[in-house]
């Protein structure tokens, strides 16, 4: 039988991501030291924790703004000895309680996606993830070339948002900025028709986002971000 505990909630901070990577670990998921300062910096981002006495942090939460657009909610962890006691259902409410937004989307994983069904949220699409040891060779039909310039981020950044019809520079400037592997944009006619960040993360390298106008360049992309 598993010991009762009091919990408390609080914003979350800087000094709080050792143990948000410890929680993520516990999930194997990719994010990074960097991932998680970015989240915790972004103005007028809403970041909680749990915690039980003294001060040890048993479950997180972001949402970061898009304007226009959504918050969007993640890192959504909760300890595993502490599932199951309504945790992620609080931490749900207090960041959509503490945003200034008043729509939200996330990514929801296999175990979380009937606590985000119970509080409204209906299902919009599917994300497969996939992983890779390596690609064969290829001919590619474009010409991808490194985004290199303040100009060509902002071109990208215009792209994603007609394409998406969501506000998300910082989040692209962030990605683009740590993409030390590929970071990589198609034009033609000096028009952006597709783009592709790809950035490492704690336990692989990451692709994505990866925006095109048709499949060729998408596949191009795809390509040439390896």
């Amino acid at each position: 039988m598993k010991a009762s505990h009091s919990y408390q909630w609080r914003k979350m901070t800087i000094r709080d991501i050792g143990a948000g990577m410890e929680l993520k670990n516990y999930n194997q998921w990719n994010q990074t030291i960097d991932d998680w300062t970015f989240l915790i910096s972004t103005p007028d981002s809403v970041n909680w924790v749990v915690v039980t006495p003294p001060d040890n942090i048993v479950g997180t939460i972001t949402c970061m703004p898009f304007a226009p657009g959504p918050g969007w909610i993640g890192m959504v962890l909760v300890h595993p000895d502490h599932r199951r006691r309504g945790l992620g259902t609080s931490l749900m409410q207090k960041a959509m309680e503490n945003s200034t937004k008043k729509s939200f989307q996330l990514d929801a994983t296999e175990h979380g996606s009937k606590l985000y069904e119970k509080l409204g949220y209906k299902v919009t699409g599917t994300v497969h993830r996939w992983t890779s040891r390596g690609l064969k060779k290829f001919q590619w039909h474009g010409k991808a070339t490194q985004i290199s310039t303040g100009q060509q981020l902002k071109d990208v950044i215009s792209y994603d948002q007609r394409r998406t019809g969501v506000g998300r520079p910082a989040l692209l400037e962030y990605l683009a900025g740590h993409s030390i592997l590929s970071s990589i944009c198609i034009s033609r006619k000096q028009e952006i028709c597709g783009y592709c960040l790809g950035r490492p993360g704690s336990r692989y390298h990451m692709m994505g986002p990866l925006l095109a106008n048709d499949l060729t360049t998408a596949i191009d992309l795809f390509h040439c971000s390896f």
